[in-house]
């Protein structure tokens, strides 16, 4: 909503302290793969800005890096988890998740009531031919907040669970965003109709595959557009033209893709769409920003957080759950390495790396006699 130009690069000035904090404080333990990880994501980063500039003409602003460190941000969830906090830090993540499905929903209901000023929420209103305006919704955080009400209700319901879900499923439906509540209905009907967890990873995983398989089959056949059947539609319609742009570049930029843009602008002359946004073709958008490193580390992210996350308390499955959701949504949005999803990605990695550690410190313990 503060749509000032110094608010973006404050918070992300802020996450790279953090990154660069809790590296220092892991290696300070003893733990260096979690760092040697983070700093190979960052190289990558790095790399990708200077892939863009051989590709754009323009020069290098490393600094642009910073829009994407939100994914790094797994070391801190790494370190706290390391220190027995994982339920702890997991509480704290609903807290936020939750206080902002709800301040979204007060905002969503009072914008359509016409009771706040437009100029007020402007920053967050988009707009479309089929859906008129509608505002932005951070996807990872109300999709959490209501896995975690759907799964408290099925096992000890209440009035206060029951608000809570009400809360966090009117923003998702108010959100407008037809994939994303789709998605989200499926997996929670797959929840509801008690599907093992490695049923529910396995077909998200599926599906993010052969989503993947479809982009990639227009490299065979030049005629081929996934999203011509939807091309009658605003959203689908410019997504068939990017899926057109992002192919003819890829061709000649298979390994490295086209890079990472330091702004729209920037990328708008090289594919000659100022609106073109890589992250609106799924899989295929992450070939074009990472390159086929990036492209692999994906789906690797993919395959670690579609696992139980342990050690979570009664968070285990809402977190679960909404790595399977990252995960089936990426077919359209490629959530794990943008701002949509990219903590909850992190939360779930930075969780998974610290099994083994958690593991050596117990084997460390001194056992009473």
């Amino acid at each position: 909503m503060i749509d000032h130009p110094s608010v973006q690069p404050a918070v992300l000035g802020l996450c790279a302290a953090l990154v660069i904090f809790y590296s220092l404080a892991s290696l300070f333990r003893g733990n260096a793969l979690p760092v040697l990880i983070a700093l190979g994501a960052a190289l990558l980063i790095v790399n990708q800005l200077e892939v863009f500039s051989n590709v754009s003409g323009q020069p290098v602003l490393v600094n642009a890096g910073f829009q994407y460190i939100l994914p790094l941000t797994f070391i801190a969830f790494y370190y706290v988890a390391t220190c027995g906090l994982r339920e702890y830090f997991v509480n704290t993540l609903f807290a936020y998740a939750f206080a902002y499905t709800a301040f979204y929903f007060s905002m969503v209901v009072l914008y359509q009531l016409h009771t706040l000023p437009s100029i007020l929420l402007e920053p967050l209103v988009l707009t479309d031919i089929e859906r008129g305006e509608r505002l932005f919704n951070y996807t990872g955080a109300s999709t959490f907040a209501w896995f975690v009400f759907l799964s408290r209700i099925r096992t000890s319901f209440s009035v206060q669970n029951a608000v809570g879900a009400l809360i966090a499923g009117a923003a998702i439906v108010l959100s407008l965003s037809r994939v994303f509540i789709l998605v989200i209905a499926i997996v929670s009907i797959f929840e509801m109709l008690n599907f093992k967890t490695l049923t529910i990873r396995r077909i998200c995983l599926s599906v993010l595959y052969l989503a993947t398989l479809t982009y990639l089959y227009g490299f065979l056949d030049s005629r081929w557009n996934p999203f011509d059947i939807f091309s009658s539609d605003s959203s689908g319609g410019a997504r068939a033209e990017e899926y057109d742009v992002a192919r003819l570049l890829l061709h000649g930029n298979w390994l490295y893709g086209v890079g990472i843009p330091p702004t729209t602008v920037d990328l708008g002359y090289v594919t000659g769409n100022e609106f073109f946004a890589a992250s609106d073709l799924g899989t295929l958008g992450i070939w074009f920003d990472w390159g086929l490193v990036g492209f692999v580390l994906f789906f690797v992210g993919c395959h670690i957080i579609t696992r139980e996350a342990h050690g979570a308390g009664q968070f285990h499955r809402a977190l679960f759950l909404t790595g399977a959701f990252i995960v089936a949504y990426s077919v359209l949005a490629p959530l794990p390495f943008y701002p949509s999803g990219a903590i909850y990605f992190a939360a779930l990695l930075g969780m998974w790396l610290s099994r083994p550690a958690r593991r050596l410190l117990r084997a460390h313990e001194v056992k009473p006699i």
